[in-house]
C-alpha cells in the first residue's frame, strides 16, 4: 500500500488508492480519458452512463488465467503485429499476465473485468470487479522468546453494480454505479505488533456510489460526458483510529469523431452510396479529473487519438498529464477486432519517472448476430461462450462467458489449492462451450 500511496501523491489524504487505477487498454491507450468514450465495458468506471450505449458482452484485463486469446500478446503476438504496428505495439514481448508497474515494486498485479447484460424493459444493468495486488510483503515480529516472520499479500477489490436508462433516441443517457469496497491492509498480528497492544484493524470495508451522464448528438459527431465517483464513504483500518476518505474526483470530456460527420454529409447532401465509417473512422478525447479530497483539488488532464480501420484495426495514442504529481507522458494502444471479439493492448509506462513497462491486455466479446455457423469454432477457441455470442445465443453466452470471466475476475483471490479449481472450472467451462456448439451445429 505504501507503494501506491508514493505513486498517488496528489490525493495522499485518501483511501483505497487503488480506485484511481485506469482500466481499459482502449481508454489507456488514448491517454487515459474514457468518460466520453463507450465502446466496451471498461466505460463503465469512468463514467456509469456508458452502460446503455456499449454493448452487452464480456470483459476480462489481465486475467492470470493461461487461455488461448492470451497468446496473442506474447512471442506469437510480437512477431506478426510489432510488424505492422511498432509505433503502437513493443518490440519486448509482452505477458500472457502482465504485472502491474513491475519497476516501482515487483509482484503487483491489477485485474479488471465486467459483464453488460441485454437490456430489460429499457433499463441497462452490468457487474464489474476490480482486484488490486500489491505484491508480497514479509514482516518479522520479534518477542522476548521468538521471532516469527509473516508472509502476507496487501490487496484491495471493489465489486460495482451499474444501471442505466437513455433518454431521447439515445441523445441523454444517465447511469448509477453502487460499489462495495474491501482493502486487506495488514494481518491483525501485524497490527498490533506495531502499535504495541490488542487491537483490531488491519482491513476496512466500505459502499459508495457513482452517478453519470452522457450527452451525445443523433448523428454521433460530438459526445459529452461527466461523472462524479465515489461520492460517499471512508475506510477505517485501526479502532479508534480516524477514517480515510475513499479519493472522490470529477470528470467532464468529450469525444469527437468527425468521420460521421463528413459521412453524414456526404449522404444526405450529395447521395453517397457509402458509409466511410465502414473503411475509416477517427476519435478524439478530452477529458480532465478533478479530485475533491482535501484542501487542494488538483487535476489531471487526458487528451488522444483512436484511428480504426475496416472496423477491425485501432491504432490509439494519447498524452497524460498530472503536473502536481509529477507524472506527464505518452500512451499508445493497439487493438484488433475479430468478429464479436476485440483484442486490446495499451502502455502507459511513459508517463512514470522511474524506468519501468506497464502492459495492459484485455479481450472483450459482444453479443451479435452472426449468420456463418462455422465462424463460431475460432471464436470459441479464443475464449468460452465466444461463439454462442456470436450466433446471439444470449443465454449460452452469458452462461458460459460470464461463468468464465467471473473464475478469470475472483482467480486471484484464491489461495495455491483453489487456483487449480479455478484453473480446472475455466477449461471445463471452456471444453463444455465447444461441444455444445457442434452439438448444435449438427442438429441445425
Amino acid at each position: 500500500m505504501v507503494f501506491l500511496i508514493f505513486l498517488f501523491s496528489l490525493m495522499e489524504d485518501a483511501g483505497a488508492i487503488f480506485l484511481l487505477i485506469s482500466p481499459g487498454p482502449a481508454q489507456v491507450g488514448m491517454g487515459k480519458g474514457g468518460v466520453a468514450y463507450y465502446d466496451n465495458i471498461a466505460s463503465v468506471y469512468y463514467n456509469p452512463a456508458s452502460i446503455n450505449l456499449t454493448n452487452p458482452g464480456v470483459f476480462v484485463q489481465n486475467t492470470p488465467i493461461k487461455s488461448p486469446w492470451n497468446v496473442c500478446f506474447t512471442e506469437f503476438g510480437n512477431n506478426i503485429i510489432n510488424k505492422v504496428a511498432s509505433k503502437y505495439y513493443p518490440s519486448d514481448n509482452v505477458p500472457y499476465s502482465p504485472n502491474w508497474l513491475p519497476g516501482l515494486y515487483p509482484g503487483m498485479r491489477y485485474i479488471y473485468g465486467g459483464i453488460k447484460f441485454p437490456e430489460l424493459n429499457e433499463f441497462n444493468f452490468g457487474i464489474n470487479y476490480t482486484f488490486m495486488n500489491t505484491g508480497e510483503t514479509s514482516t518479522s515480529i520479534v518477542t522476548p522468546n521468538d521471532t516469527n516472520t509473516l508472509v502476507y499479500r496487501t490487496h484491495d477489490y471493489a465489486i460495482s453494480a451499474t444501471l442505466g436508462k437513455s433518454f431521447y433516441d439515445e441523445i441523454i443517457s444517465a447511469g448509477i454505479t453502487l460499489k462495495y469496497i474491501h482493502s486487506f491492509l495488514a494481518p491483525e498480528e501485524v497490527i498490533e505488533y506495531i502499535f504495541g497492544t490488542e487491537i483490531d484493524g488491519g482491513m476496512a470495508s466500505s459502499f459508495t456510489f457513482d452517478i453519470g451522464l452522457l450527452l451525445k448528438d443523433p448523428i454521433n459527431f460530438l459526445t459529452f460526458g461527466t461523472s462524479y465517483s465515489n461520492i460517499v464513504g471512508s475506510l477505517k483500518y485501526i479502532e479508534g483510529g480516524t477514517s480515510d476518505p475513499l479519493p472522490a474526483f470529477i470528470r467532464a470530456g468529450i469525444s469527437l469523431s468527425p468521420v460521421d460527420l463528413v459521412s453524414y454529409a456526404l449522404e444526405k447532401y450529395y447521395s453517397f452510396p457509402y458509409d466511410l465509417t465502414d473503411y475509416f473512422q477517427v476519435k478524439y478525447t478530452r477529458e480532465i479529473l478533478r479530485d475533491r479530497v482535501g484542501n487542494e483539488h488538483e487535476s489531471w488532464h487526458s487528451s488522444g487519438f483512436e484511428f480504426e480501420f475496416f472496423n477491425c484495426v485501432y491504432l490509439r495514442e494519447g498524452r497524460f498529464e498530472d503536473i502536481e504529481g509529477g507524472k506527464i507522458g505518452k500512451t499508445r494502444g493497439f487493438g484488433l477486432e475479430l468478429g464479436n471479439i476485440r483484442l486490446d493492448y495499451a502502455d502507459d509506462s511513459d508517463i512514470y519517472d522511474f524506468y519501468t513497462s506497464n502492459d495492459q491486455i484485455s479481450l472483450s466479446i459482444d453479443i451479435m448476430e452472426g449468420d456463418n455457423k462455422y465462424y463460431v469454432y475460432p471464436l470459441s477457441l479464443m475464449f468460452p461462450g465466444a461463439g454462442h455470442m456470436y450466433k446471439g445465443d444470449q443465454m449460452k453466452g452469458f452462461i458460459y462467458g460470464g461463468g468464465a470471466t467471473l473464475i478469470s475476475m475472483l482467480d486471484p483471490m484464491g489461495n495455491d489449492n483453489r487456483k487449480d479449481i479455478y484453473n480446472y472450472s475455466f477449461y471445463a467451462i471452456y471444453i463444455a462451450s465447444i461441444v455444445d456448439l457442434i452439438i448444435s451445429n449438427l442438429m441445425e
